[in-house]
């Protein structure tokens, strides 16, 4: 599978209900992935478009707050990112765990599957893109390789839902996310469990 199809099914491992997504160039291989998911009748977590960001990630902190489970909000490079940091803000303040994913410009620009085929690929690259989020999220990281998905996702959530929980920012290359990775991996069980301090008066 491709590494974004495996990135859906990562989220159906770990419990996530919903993607709220607002996507762009760089999510091509997530739409097939779900395409896919659906020919071949394989469970994944609900996919919800929301045309705002804004709107995205606090429905995620929405359904966290009603539900308990944290969920996944995925959005276009550098633009939608920056539509999310006072959601990611809202969210660190209120210590509500949340996957939070973008795209990034691809690096090359032929060559490799997924690389810059429009000039919007150079105007929206960054130097720097996690830093949008950075100070308000407790862990970023660029998936660099497409076979470390299933470790990154189980990472991020993770770190997401240890003690104290708040969101976490990865971001996402298309010419990974086209990359492809072996299914087996998607089984695994996740390499990274929460840790939770209790805060009993027995145990302070």
């Amino acid at each position: 599978m491709t590494a974004g199809a495996a990135l859906l099914s990562r989220f159906s491992a770990l419990g996530v209900d919903c993607v709220f997504a607002n996507s762009g160039t760089d999510f091509p291989p997530v739409i097939e992935g779900l395409s896919e998911a659906e020919a071949e009748g394989m469970s994944l977590p609900r996919t919800v478009t929301v045309p705002f960001e804004s709107a995205a990630i606090g429905m995620a902190h929405g359904y966290t707050l009603a539900t308990g489970k944290p969920q996944a909000v995925m959005v276009h490079t550098n633009v939608g990112l920056a539509n999310v940091a006072m959601g990611a803000i809202n969210a660190a303040c209120d210590n509500i765990p949340m996957l939070v994913f973008s795209g990034r410009t691809p690096t090359l620009e032929k060559g490799r599957l997924g690389a810059r085929s429009v000039p919007i690929g150079w105007g929206q690259e960054m130097l720097d893109q996690a830093s949008l989020v950075r100070e308000a999220t407790k862990w970023d990281y660029e998936l660099r390789f497409p076979e470390q998905v299933f470790d990154v996702t189980d990472r991020a959530h993770g770190i997401a839902t240890s003690t104290p929980k708040g969101p976490v920012y990865v971001s996402l290359p298309r010419e990974v996310l086209c990359e492809t990775v072996p299914a087996e991996g998607a089984l695994r069980r996740p390499q990274m469990r929460a840790y939770r301090r209790c805060r009993c008066r027995h145990c302070g």
